[in-house]
């Protein structure tokens, strides 16, 4: 059986490989107000995760190989920048001090008042930039609920294997390298967003898909088209098996009807 996705090709190259499923990297966390006594050890206890998340990013830089690509570098450079940006950080401090909300419920708040305003920005490099704000702070929210950021072993090491994620940050990507990994494959990003950007300086042919894959990614080879996007939907062998396919759907449906008609 044969399953196939069109997507967006956002770094070029052709990958076969298994599919291997990511969680989702959004963190379900709990709400609730704090006493007025404990917003200082609150701010402190958000501002230690930060700084866990920040030297994470730093660890990863010192680590890269002299041959790196200097994007990767100047990615790794953005986050730790968006980290200490003082509507980020005195955002979640007006929310934990003025409305004693706990420290999870603060980020995530500001979270969403940052995503508008960059959802609101007309240049599309720009609002591309909503994505990295939201990943800084998925992997501050990781570090304060003490759930890490990891990757699946490939079912079978042997063979080269294709990621399949809602998303991955630039730092996801440096990590993703490391492993045995011939591709990956993301709901959410587009060509310029800074996943792509590093996937195309690490030569990883890299699609985005635009919805959500499932449990059907468990299984399921994948191939990274990475020149061709929605072109190769117009070829006459593909749009003749497309139409076998919805005939051979839709039939027993009609046939059902004209039975019951009769």
């Amino acid at each position: 059986m044969t399953f196939s996705v069109p997507g967006l090709a956002v770094a070029r190259g052709i990958a076969i490989g298994r599919a291997v499923l990511v969680g989702s990297s959004r963190v379900d966390v709990a709400h609730y107000f704090i006493e007025a006594h404990q917003v200082q050890s609150e701010i402190e206890r958000v501002r230690q995760g930060r700084n866990a998340v920040m030297q994470e990013l730093a660890r990863l830089q010192a680590e890269m190989p002299p041959d790196a690509p200097h994007e990767l570098t100047a990615l790794l450079d953005v986050h730790l920048m968006l980290l200490q940006d003082e509507m980020l950080v005195s955002g979640v401090k007006h929310w934990i001090t003025d409305r004693l909300y706990n420290g999870e419920w603060a980020l995530t708040t500001q979270l969403e008042l940052l995503a508008r305003q960059f959802d609101e920005m007309e240049d599309d490099y720009l609002r591309e930039r909503k994505a990295d704000v939201v990943q800084v702070v998925e992997r501050v929210l990781k570090a304060l609920t003490g759930q890490p950021r990891a990757f699946p072993a490939p079912l079978h090491p042997e063979e080269d294997s294709v990621l399949v994620a809602h998303d991955l940050s630039p730092a996801d990507v440096i990590l993703f390298k490391q492993h045995r990994f011939a591709s990956f494959i993301t709901d959410l990003g587009g060509v310029t967003s800074h996943t792509a950007i590093v996937a195309r300086s690490l030569a990883i042919p890299a699609i985005v898909l635009g919805f959500v894959l499932g449990k059907l990614a468990e299984t399921y080879l994948f191939i990274s088209m990475a020149r061709y996007g929605y072109a190769w939907l117009k070829q006459p062998l593909v749009l003749v098996l497309m139409a076998l396919t919805v005939l051979i759907i839709v039939f027993p449906y009609f046939q059902e009807r004209r039975v019951r008609a009769a």
